[in-house]
């Protein structure tokens, strides 16, 4: 029921911020509390984990951290896309892809926010001009893609998926050449 997912939440999420504060280096009850977070769509609760996991996580070099620190980057850019705080999206995604420690996983999920808001607002405001930026980040993405295309077949599919959204995007709101052209 309704009311028993609401309890397991809330149980789910006391125990993991109880074990964040016992082990604040362990990095697997963020990741775990980030997923529940995601579920639940808690956006504000969302984005401040990861500000203060990312801070956390500063001096953090090793290839975990470099894997799960764009877990974190891309909630950032998720939950402000779901409150449709398109210029939000875009001031995070420049700083988050400037950070050298993104592996090549992390910046094709960055890059997907950024494509996904663009898109919106070009959309939104019907401004065809903008396609060609939309197109730039398009080729940067595929090009990132390209680079990561043999490792982590899991979330090689996922990114796959997620760039079929921008295709699904552009057939269902008639400008499906332009895309198909950018895609091409």
């Amino acid at each position: 029921t309704e009311e028993e997912r609401i309890a397991h939440r809330k149980r789910n999420v006391s125990l993991l911020l109880e074990l964040i504060r016992e082990e604040p280096e362990n990095m697997r009850w963020p990741l775990h509390l980030l997923k529940e977070y995601l579920s639940e769509e808690m956006w504000d609760n969302l984005v401040e984990l990861s500000l203060q996991t990312l801070k956390k996580m500063e001096g953090y070099d090793e290839a975990y951290a470099n894997q799960i620190r764009g877990s974190f980057y891309t909630a950032i850019l998720y939950a402000e896309y779901q409150k449709k705080q398109y210029d939000m999206v875009h001031d995070s995604f420049a700083q988050f892809i400037q950070d050298s420690k993104l592996n090549d996983i992390g910046k094709c999920s960055v890059y997907i926010y950024e494509i996904e808001a663009l898109f919106e607002q070009i959309n939104e405001m019907d401004d065809i001009h903008k396609l060609d930026e939309l197109a730039k980040y398009c080729q940067r993405y595929i090009s990132c893609y390209k680079q990561q295309e043999n490792a982590h077949l899991d979330e090689q599919s996922q990114s796959v998926q997620d760039s079929l959204v921008l295709v699904n995007h552009s057939v269902n709101r008639d400008c499906y050449s332009r895309v198909r052209n950018m895609w091409l």
